[in-house]
């Protein structure tokens, strides 16, 4: 069995409907709730995976020795992140709390370092900035050139909406300031 956890209603219900569309109900679990205060009432887990969501938990420290403490002995983690690949200036970390709530950034290092001083073995750890850049510049090439289509289906609001997340991404990853990393990391048995 599956178990979702999400932080935001709207996205927990979202994930629970398409989970019941695709008839899987019997095999993920879906729980609204904050990874750092939600309490999983003793429960371990083999795996703990995370895309494009870490980011935005300030408490890093907290939030890996959650995650460490709730995975099983030789559990693994997983996740995609955002990094920093050179120092954001005070206007653009704000910019970026405003506009993709990013509110932890840390070096490429720092983000391995946090890891292992939380003791886990880090098996595999990516540095995604380039592939990422490119599919930041592809996604928002892709939709202008498809804008009508898109408009026709879901209206100016979502288009413009859309238009504006992909095209602040595409800037701050061609910046060469935004980056990410993928990593598989394990609770390695304590003994």
């Amino acid at each position: 069995t599956i178990f979702a956890l999400e932080l935001q209603p709207d996205q927990n219900k979202l994930a629970s409907d398409l989970t019941e569309r695709c008839g899987l109900s019997q095999k993920v679990i879906h729980v609204c709730g904050d990874v750092l205060t939600h309490n999983l009432n003793g429960k371990k887990f083999d795996a703990i995976v995370s895309w494009l969501a870490l980011y935005h938990i300030k408490d890093h420290s907290t939030l890996l020795q959650k995650c460490f403490d709730l995975l099983n002995s030789n559990g693994l983690f997983y996740a995609e992140d955002l990094v920093s690949r050179r120092p954001f200036n005070r206007n653009e970390l704000t910019e970026l709390s405003k506009e993709i709530f990013a509110n932890y950034l840390p070096d490429h290092q720092t983000y391995k370092s946090e890891l292992e001083k939380k003791g886990f073995q880090v098996s595999l750890y990516q540095d995604m900035s380039d592939d990422w850049s490119k599919v930041a510049r592809d996604r928002i090439a892709s939709y202008i050139n498809k804008k009508d289509r898109h408009i026709r289906v879901h209206g100016k609001d979502v288009v413009n909406n859309l238009l504006s997340f992909y095209s602040f991404t595409d800037r701050y990853f061609s910046s060469g300031k935004l980056g990410g990393i993928r990593a598989i990391a394990r609770k390695t048995p304590t003994i």
